[in-house]
């Protein structure tokens, strides 16, 4: 049974890659803008992307368990 410490871990996971996208994001208008290509930038991003949802649902997961 995970614990109200364990929702605090997951949420900051969340908080933490909600900034990585974001951070990602900019870097990818900052290339485009220079002229510089992004598709590497892009492909980080879909990362980042996906472990943000892999958070959500690991945290979505928490707080579920711990209203049961």
């Amino acid at each position: 049974m995970p614990s109200e410490s364990d929702l605090a871990v997951a949420s900051q996971q969340v908080a933490g890659a909600k900034m990585n996208v974001a951070k990602q994001r900019e870097r990818i208008a900052r290339l485009r803008r220079a002229g510089y290509s992004t598709l590497e930038a892009e492909r980080a991003l879909g990362v980042f992307i996906r472990t943000l949802r892999v958070f959500e649902d690991h945290e979505r997961q928490i707080n579920e368990e711990l209203r049961s």
